[in-house]
């Protein structure tokens, strides 16, 4: 597994993580922060997700 490729496990793994901490989270702060914590792993997911034709190809 290239590096890229481990990038991208990674992040989906931490989105998923991050969301369904969320869900179990005790508190609304706490909610509130691992939902921005999964938003923000998914927005980095989304990026390297769009480079990944260019990275397959070169």
């Amino acid at each position: 597994m290239s590096k890229f490729d481990a990038d991208i496990a990674y992040y989906r793994r931490r989105a998923a993580e991050s969301a369904e901490r969320a869900l179990a989270a005790p508190t609304p702060g706490a909610r509130l922060a691992h939902e921005e914590l999964a938003r923000l792993y998914r927005a980095r997911l989304a990026t390297l997700e769009e480079e990944l034709p260019a990275r397959r190809q070169g």
